[in-house]
């Protein structure tokens, strides 16, 4: 086989028929005693070609036209063509079409809006006082959009997507808006009412009574009921908040583009508190994140966790932010309003 797979089949999401195509044709006419032989170009991370790279039945080789030890190196030894030849290809090429058929790259860093060393910042929960703690949530209970042929074109990779939830905390001191994220859960397999135990188990756990949740469609009323029913099976009490950007055009886009330009200014940043398998994966969905032709879709199987922390930035969660005179030095005698008991007496004379 030939290039299989081309950069429309990625826009266009028609990556699952095309996996689809192999399993049930590619496979049955190829004889027990015979073998494939496959050459072609990554144009996505998770495109077929990385199921045979995983795979313990495939033979592969990774090539490119510079390379280092015969790795895909970006300032390696040209190979096959000279260092003039390669020059022409970048000038004739833009940027992402260099990478994608040069040097088999399916995530070029120049599409990529996610940068590692000006976007990740890493504190101590406890240095950043101050301000009110919301939990994002991106409902998708099982059972509900599961893996059928409509859902599958677009997840893209033919299963369901996670339900996601993010605890952040808002404060502005003076011109910047900051948010840090404190905690991050996701699982496919929640139905509606442990989806919806586990957030007011989070919503304790961090004091918080802000529920910011993204719902579209017929499914919205079965969300608010459950949720209701839920919250006073538990005893919680929270306040909704509905979304502006929800129904906006390419707003995961739009909501990612503005998470990665909040943490490009130092105003979002990531607390020790995130439990570390979760945040790799957030990251990795952070890191990798491009999105393709309309601009509706991105090359991510899951991108639940990057889309769920990106709601921080949505125009009704960022208005909650209170504003913080001043950074105030970190004490453990000391407690903010916002966390005093709602009754009782808030002093105490000694």
């Amino acid at each position: 086989m030939d290039d299989p797979i081309g950069l429309n089949d990625v826009v266009d999401s028609q990556m699952p028929s095309k996996k689809r195509w192999y399993q049930a044709t590619v496979c049955n006419v190829v004889r027990s005693e015979g073998f494939k032989d496959v050459i072609g170009t990554r144009w996505d991370r998770d495109d077929i070609y990385s199921d045979w790279i995983a795979s313990p039945h495939w033979v592969f080789t990774v090539r490119a036209c510079m390379e280092t030890n015969g790795k895909p190196d970006y300032k390696g030894t040209p190979v096959y063509l000279t260092q003039a030849e390669i020059d022409k290809k970048r000038h004739e090429m833009d940027e992402a079409m260099f990478a994608f058929q040069m040097m088999n790259d399916p995530t070029p860093a120049g599409l990529r809006s996610w940068d590692p060393v000006t976007c990740e910042h890493m504190v101590p929960e406890k240095e950043f006082r101050g301000g009110v703690t919301v939990c994002l949530s991106d409902p998708a209970p099982a059972q509900i959009g599961s893996a059928r042929d409509t859902q599958s074109k677009t997840r893209g990779d033919a299963t369901k997507n996670e339900w996601a939830v993010a605890i952040v905390r808002l404060r502005k001191v003076g011109i910047r808006s900051e948010a840090i994220l404190l905690d991050l859960d996701a699982s496919k397999e929640w139905d509606l009412h442990t989806g919806y135990r586990r957030i007011f188990s989070m919503m304790r756990k961090w004091g918080c009574s802000r529920l910011a949740e993204e719902a579209t469609g017929q499914a919205i009323a079965l969300y608010e009921s459950t949720r209701r029913m839920v919250a006073r099976e538990e005893g919680a009490k929270y306040h909704p908040i509905k979304l502006a950007g929800t129904y906006r055009g390419q707003a995961k886009k739009v909501y990612f583009g503005a998470l990665c330009s909040k943490a490009k200014e130092d105003e979002f940043l990531i607390a020790s508190s995130v439990p570390e398998g979760m945040l790799e994966r957030f990251l990795d969905q952070c890191r990798h994140c491009v999105f393709l032709g309309d601009g509706f879709r991105n090359n991510l199987k899951l991108d639940d966790l990057m889309n769920v922390v990106s709601f921080c930035t949505d125009p009704e969660v960022v208005r909650l932010a209170p504003v913080i005179s001043e950074e105030k030095e970190w004490s453990p005698f000391s407690r903010d309003l916002d966390e005093l008991p709602t009754n009782g007496s808030r002093y105490v004379a000694w």
